[in-house]
């Protein structure tokens, strides 16, 4: 009976904690997992959120291609911490987010460019 309580508690917790999740108008939203190496190209045009994140990830190398709608491929992260990430591609890009920046990281030419 407590193990039942303690694990509807549990998921009534979890269910809260994405509805409080920012999400984007027309963005769809991908939770990175706390284990992932990097930013995949399929991220393209989502809004991408770490939480727990490694010290580093890496977004794709080489830049990837637009998206299907025919504009640069884009992705907008946000760190929710609780400790800095650094983003890195390639030999000449990296950034760090503090816990609660927002980014929109974008492909021009061949590499990639920061807009917040």
């Amino acid at each position: 009976m407590i193990v039942y309580q303690l694990l509807k508690v549990y998921v009534i917790a979890v269910a809260l904690l994405f509805v409080q999740l920012p999400a984007r108008q027309g963005e769809q939203v991908v939770l990175l997992p706390p284990h992932a190496i990097g930013i995949s190209s399929d991220d393209g045009g989502k809004f991408v959120q770490l939480m727990h994140a490694p010290d580093v990830l890496a977004l794709p190398w080489p830049v990837p291609k637009p998206l299907p709608s025919g504009i640069p491929w884009y992705v907008d992260v946000e760190n929710f911490g609780p400790k800095d990430v650094t983003l890195r591609a390639g030999p000449q890009f990296s950034i760090r987010l503090r816990p609660k920046d927002t980014f929109r990281i974008l492909v021009q030419d061949s590499g990639y460019v920061i807009k917040r």
